[in-house]
């Protein structure tokens, strides 16, 4: 367990890619180093081609872009030099292809590498896949903010949801503890299986900065657990849009803070 060419212990890189990379939620890493290891370069139009063939998944270049963050530890704020993106191509850097000449490391990392895709085709099915997701299948915050091409893992603020880059994941706890403050205790339900009422959080009003850029997104998505006993990941219902004439300004009954009501329509109705 010496330190390696990069600083880090060859464990604590393999526990790095093993959670962050490796943990089958997004495909198109896996299948870039898989590439890299027997090709010099990758390209876009290389990447593309094979999940299209696979998958019937199209890439695109901002998710393209996204995988040098994410490879090489920007996402998570541990910067390590794994692969150098050159315009449109991608190549190991000079310092993980000597990780790679021991061969216990190897043996290790390629064993994740092979299980995270062999763990994505056992849950992938392409009806219920919606650009970057699979519906019903449990993501954590910070998964979705990998998947939405975010620059760095900001899930420890994201709360209920966040917009960002005009895209706003909003994460759903159904049954509410009754241990929570009242201002946090949310009247989120379903109305029907394509229909679902949604409120903000407290102490906002339609007219403020936060609610006008949920209003504005180009991509809402819904994500659901049904009680904290679940754990930290919800699963994800997909992709919803707001129903018009359902954005209403209200008052949490009990501590009489504002709150702002929506109601969202399914683009994939629930089981």
């Amino acid at each position: 367990d010496l330190k390696n060419q990069l600083g880090l212990s060859y464990r604590l890189l393999l526990e790095q890619f093993s959670l962050e990379i490796f943990n089958s939620k997004r495909i198109a890493e896996s299948h870039l180093l898989q590439i890299l290891l027997s090709k010099y370069s990758c390209s876009f139009e290389e990447l593309n081609e094979l999940l299209l063939k696979q998958y019937s998944i199209e890439l695109d270049q901002e998710t393209f872009q996204s995988l040098e963050w994410n490879i090489n530890f920007d996402f998570i704020k541990k910067p390590t030099s794994v692969v150098i993106l050159n315009r449109d191509q991608y190549a190991l850097s000079t310092e993980f292809k000597a990780l790679l000449e021991n061969d216990t490391f190897k043996l290790f990392w390629l064993d994740a590498l092979q299980y995270s895709i062999h763990q994505f085709e056992t849950v992938f099915n392409p009806k219920l896949w919606q650009n970057g997701f699979i519906l019903g299948q449990k993501y954590s915050r910070k998964d979705v903010c990998r998947i939405l091409n975010w620059e760095q893992d900001i899930s420890s603020t994201v709360y209920g949801y966040r917009t960002r880059n005009r895209k706003t994941p909003c994460f759903v706890t159904y049954r509410k503890s009754a241990e929570i403050s009242l201002g946090t205790q949310y009247n989120d339900h379903f109305i029907d299986q394509s229909t679902f009422a949604w409120e903000s959080r407290s102490n906002r009003k339609i007219d403020s900065s936060e609610i006008q850029n949920v209003i504005d997104s180009e991509r809402i998505l819904l994500f659901v657990k049904k009680s904290d006993g679940e754990g930290t990941d919800f699963y994800c219902l997909g992709d919803v849009s707001i129903i018009d004439g359902s954005i209403t300004q209200a008052y949490m009954p009990k501590s009489n803070e504002p709150v702002v009501h929506f109601k969202y329509k399914l683009k994939e109705t629930v089981d």
